[in-house]
């Protein structure tokens, strides 16, 4: 599970300011499984907190996904609070994908494990070019964009495959 931050048009209905990245828009809240494949979306202002736009979207799964357990999450989603209520709620352990140490000797890359899965996802969903910014004026909107694109993008695979 991640964010991103995204910049929005004037006509948004919901909208706020990111103070960490300088951006006034919107936050994409997704949740992947381990192949990057998109499970939830959830869309608000940008003003919001990482562990409070979290916790939205896992209240809102419903118990969709039975066989989910454990989460991997981002750095934003470091403190204990949301960590003890996956825990208590969702019954689910979660673990944080660090940031990358670097050793002397190695380039300034580094994959950090797991994160990359997400991120790789973001990526999808911005290649889609009405994603790219987000210039709907609802967030329902955006998010049934983000799950049409994901489909597109299944389907395309699917077909290759076959």
């Amino acid at each position: 599970m991640d964010s991103q931050s995204v910049k929005t048009s004037e006509y948004a209905a919901e909208k706020g300011f990111d103070g960490a990245r300088s951006i006034n828009g919107r936050k994409r809240f997704i949740l992947t499984d381990t192949l990057g494949l998109v499970l939830k979306v959830h869309i608000t202002p940008a003003n919001l907190k990482e562990t409070d736009g979290g916790r939205d979207l896992l209240e809102r799964l419903d118990g969709q996904f039975p066989r989910l357990n454990h989460l991997w999450v981002d750095q934003g989603f470091r403190f204990w609070e949301f960590s003890c209520w996956v825990l208590g709620a969702l019954k689910w352990t979660t673990e944080i994908t660090g940031k990358s140490v670097a050793r002397p000797g190695d380039k300034d890359f580094a994959v950090i494990p797991r994160r990359w899965v997400v991120e790789r996802t973001f990526a999808w969903v911005t290649r889609c070019r009405r994603l790219s910014r987000d210039v709907e004026r609802l967030s329902e909107t955006v998010e049934s964009l983000i799950y049409a694109c994901m489909t597109r993008l299944m389907l395309r695979r699917l077909a290759r495959s076959a």
